[in-house]
């Protein structure tokens, strides 16, 4: 499975605020490409008429709804 569904599908399923680190861990990637999808997907969920979106607080990323 590519990266990123692997990475929607643990914060979907998680439903919390997850670190880079655990993420990396959980998907069997490095910090550094996490990272950089998650910003492909924040620029995704940001561009398209979608209900989602990724929220980032620190360090940490957690799917969630938009307002």
């Amino acid at each position: 499975m590519e990266l990123k569904k692997q990475l929607e599908a643990i914060l979907f399923t998680l439903g919390k605020f997850v670190s880079v680190e655990e993420l990396a861990e959980h998907a069997n990637s490095s910090v550094e490409e996490v990272v950089r999808t998650l910003n492909e997907l924040k620029k995704e969920y940001e561009s398209k008429d979608s209900a989602l979106t990724i929220q980032q607080q620190d360090n940490l990323f957690k799917l969630n709804i938009k307002k």
